[in-house]
């Protein structure tokens, strides 16, 4: 499984919009024709098929929809594979109200379109809808996707990322250009490293481009390439796909699709989501000026991007000392387009260098001099172009076992090396030999306001390395250690050959001095907390993980997501924070709503919330996990026998109260005495069932002990 590095691509600047993911990875015919008074492109090719769908229907934004299994698409394209079928959707996605999102082809074999296209550059947006299709558990689509010869995914899961991005339903866009001659693929293929893996898809849309809007031609200028002194400038060539990451209209409103010049793209405005830093900022509009475009084609963006911005305040003296600042989380390994688009339409901006200003993008100078008047002029449009390398990757091993490895991975970065080798035959390539003078940075020479755990080993202090952007967890051993030079060695040897979604990864080493220092990759939310402190496994730790896991069965997601809402990031922190603000019912897994007796509820997170106590003496013994779990099972049983427990409120949706009681799990007591006089009665049943597995009545199996 190919393995991906999580990195930040930090944007210091005024206006941001977009950015693209660099990879080297029939017969005509139009079916929409824009109205040229409205938008001023008007695409060659404008279609949207919805999938497994024998209707042909019109989409919010006024297109006309053909459904694949349609008599009119016989001369656009041609669906291939028998073997795929056509399902509908259980019910509309909440997200979205479009009706190619009700239907969607899906296939255990590979599938594939054939779309005859004029030659061009062209938007590719594939259309998602994770959800149980008859006969297809939603957690079982893991595939691919290739259109000619690009990969667009790779073992990709459409429930993970969903889940990741808050939205039940959502489109990715692609950008390819099609050749003269050249009929277009687009094939859908289940992956092979898992078992009953499907590939799905509910809505396919192609629609032409300008030529060269962010491909380079021979008569463009070339973008900069941050960070490359040997090449400062770069081009990118149509032997390119491009994935679109984030496009974002900052100040301004969400731009839906028929609000894009004619090619329909999507301006979304959760800027707010990535500021990071905006203390002297304030957002700007102007929705009375006269645009006018100059320097740039009409077609670039949206008038009303341009009328809206973020902008410093106007005391110099305080803007020296800050940034505005955007954070994007990306994926390592790739080369980053960044397009920033400006417009100076303030009335007290009148003369050049009233506005100067600097870029940066990556930690890397893209100007040092930004002044927008002398750019283009005052309420006249333009961009800049830049281009950046984030954390190439490194030769890492990757176990294989986790089902969104692929999205995201261990932290990795770049350090600079000792020059001295001092006779080691550490393995430098996998992990990076850090001198003396660097860990003291790194730790303000080992303040011990930076400790986070002590043991006889000695201190681990978090540390902060590439220029202070990329916290790390620092192992000093003391030399009163037991450890000596040889088992160090061994240790650095073994543990840098470890690389798994659950271990925390050597990323360095000192051994300057006679120093014994490691570096980890520090994740405050990703293991047992005592781990950190300790560098050692016990079995309650074993008991925090089962903790998590209870807590994977009751809201069905991982424990890990990358991506998305910053604290939602970490399950088990998630899920405490949600137990305590007595809103655990709202992320419990959907399929178990209404069939989750609120004591059984209560129970089950309770004993899920003691295997998390951040002190594993205060965490309970598997057997009494067990106790628990099966105290849960007939605190369930006794509800159902009861059918009191499934209610519906006034729209006929089943909820599940979370009961508001005083629990007793920060006095280190297991068990509130809520269900004691439940559990007496059940003593006294005839029933023997102690299964923490049961069916439901609707035929499918629920693990644990809610059902």
């Amino acid at each position: 499984m190919e393995n991906t590095w999580r990195k930040y691509l930090h944007a210091k600047i005024h206006p941001i919009l977009a950015l693209f993911c660099l990879s080297s990875f029939v017969h005509h015919l139009v079916l929409a024709v824009p109205d040229p008074s409205r938008y001023p492109y008007l695409p060659t090719e404008n279609i949207i098929i919805a999938c497994g769908s024998s209707d042909n229907f019109t989409s919010q934004d006024e297109r006309p929809i053909l459904g694949d299994n349609s008599s009119q698409h016989s001369t656009l394209f041609e669906p291939q594979n028998n073997a795929s079928i056509a399902s509908t959707a259980p019910q509309q996605p909440r997200s979205s109200s479009e009706k190619y999102f009700l239907k969607a082809r899906l296939s255990y074999s590979p599938f594939t379109y054939i779309f005859n296209l004029t030659a061009g550059q062209k938007f590719i947006r594939l259309y998602f809808y994770p959800t149980l299709y008859p006969d297809f558990g939603s957690s079982k689509a893991f595939f691919s996707v290739k259109a000619g010869s690009f990969t667009l995914l790779s073992n990709f899961s459409a429930s993970i990322t969903a889940a990741a991005i808050g939205q039940d339903a959502f489109f990715k866009e692609f950008c390819l250009n099609v050749e003269e001659g050249e009929r277009l693929n687009i094939t859908f293929t289940p992956s092979p490293d898992y078992q009953q893996a499907y590939a799905f898809v509910n809505g396919i849309e192609i629609v032409s481009m300008p030529t060269n809007l962010y491909y380079t031609g021979t008569d463009s200028m070339k973008l900069k390439f941050l960070g490359q002194p040997s090449s400062p400038v770069t081009s990118i060539e149509t032997s390119n796909a491009l994935e679109t990451v984030y496009r974002i209209n900052v100040g301004g409103r969400l731009l839906s699709p028929e609000f894009d010049t004619g090619m329909y793209r999507t301006w979304f405005n959760n800027y707010l989501e990535y500021l990071t830093d905006a203390r002297p900022g304030a957002f700007i509009k102007n929705t009375s000026i006269d645009v006018h475009f100059s320097g740039i084609p009409n077609y670039t963006a949206p008038v009303e991007v341009y009328k809206t911005a973020m902008s410093m305040g106007a005391r110099e003296e305080v803007n020296v000392n800050y940034w505005l600042t955007w954070e994007f989380p990306v994926d390592s390994g790739f080369t980053y387009f960044i397009r920033l688009h400006f417009c100076e339409f303030q009335e007290e901006i009148t003369e050049h260098a009233h506005r100067m200003f600097e870029i940066e993008i990556a930690n890397q100078t893209a100007e040092t001099e930004a002044d927008i008047l002398e750019w283009s002029g005052k309420g006249s449009p333009t961009y800049r172009d830049y281009a950046v390398i984030i954390g190439l990757k490194e030769n890492v091993k990757d176990s294989g076992s986790s089902t969104w490895a692929s999205l995201w991975g261990p932290f990795s970065f770049s350090a600079t090396k000792s020059t001295k080798s001092g006779g080691s035959s550490l393995p430098s390539d996998l992990c990076t030999h850090f001198s003396l003078s660097d860990i003291k940075a790194a730790t303000n020479n080992f303040d011990d306001v930076f400790i986070i755990g002590v043991g006889g080993f000695g201190n681990v202090y978090k540390g902060y390395v590439n220029d202070g952007s990329t916290p790390v967890a620092i192992k000093r051993l003391n030399p009163g250690s037991q450890q000596g030079a040889n088992e160090f060695n061994t240790e650095i040897e073994m543990l840098s050959h470890l690389r798994h979604l659950h271990l925390v990864s050597l990323i360095g080493y000192c051994n300057d001095h006679g120093e014994m220092i490691l570096v980890y990759d520090y994740m405050s939310r990703y293991l047992d907390p005592e781990y950190y402190r300790r560098q050692q496994l016990t079995e309650k730790s074993d008991v925090y993980s089962f903790g998590v896991v209870l807590f994977e069965v009751l809201c069905a997601r991982p424990p890990i997501l990358r991506t998305g809402d910053k604290k939602q990031v970490s399950l088990a922190v998630w899920a405490q924070q949600c137990h305590r603000n007595g809103t655990l019912d709202q992320i419990v897994d959907p399929f178990l709503k209404g069939k989750i007796a609120p004591e059984c509820l209560n129970k089950f997170a309770e004993v899920a919330m003691s295997c998390l106590d951040d002190k594993g003496t205060e965490r309970p013994s598997m057997s009494e996990v067990v106790w628990g779990l099966e105290f849960a099972l007939q605190l369930q049983e006794t509800a159902e026998k009861n059918e009191k427990f499934c209610a519906e409120d006034e729209n006929g949706k089943n909820e599940i109260p979370l009961m508001k009681y005083e629990s007793d799990v920060d006095s280190g007591d297991l068990f509130s005495n809520i269900g004691v006089h439940v559990l007496e009665s059940k003593t006294t049943s005839s029933s023997d069932d102690r299964s923490l597995s049961t069916k439901s009545s609707d035929g499918r199996h629920v693990s644990g002990c809610l059902l």
